[in-house]
């Protein structure tokens, strides 16, 4: 049987795990850490499996495999968009390609300026103040001395 997942650790215990792991085959990807210790035999207990499923090499061995997965299941999608006029699937085809966005880590808030400038109407009105200077514009400050 292929091997799911390929890591090279250094510990006896999860060299093991690791093995049951991907005796398990493909599904063990998405089981929980309950459902692996029962499918290997209560071998190790869930808290195990806790530890393994969460270690940072099997976390980003898990992420790459479902990203490969994701990425073929679009590409298929793809493919059959030209003969399927599903809205279902287009949604989901939507759904698929934004999780990508949002995997990108954003920090803080996201501010968007624009100028438009005043018609002829805003251009006469006595309340109306049209600035020549760009209020994102940094200047040097003479106060530094």
């Amino acid at each position: 049987m292929a091997k799911i997942l390929d890591i090279d650790f250094k510990d006896e215990k999860m060299i093991k795990m690791l093995e049951l792991f991907n005796d398990l085959g493909h599904n063990a990807i998405y089981m929980t850490h309950y459902e692996l210790a029962e499918k290997t035999g209560n071998v190790y207990q869930p808290t195990d499996w806790k530890e393994f499923i969460t270690h940072p090499k099997v976390v980003n061995a898990i992420n790459e495999e479902l990203n490969l997965i994701k990425r073929a299941k679009v590409m298929l999608l793809l493919k059959d968009i030209e003969n399927n006029k599903s809205t279902g699937q287009a949604q989901l085809l939507n759904t698929l390609l934004n999780q990508n966005k949002e995997n990108v880590a954003k920090e803080g808030p996201v501010f968007i300026y624009t100028y438009i400038p005043p018609n002829p109407q805003e251009i006469h009105a006595g309340n109306v103040v049209i600035s020549d200077v760009d209020p994102f514009e940094v200047h040097d400050s003479d106060d530094t001395e």
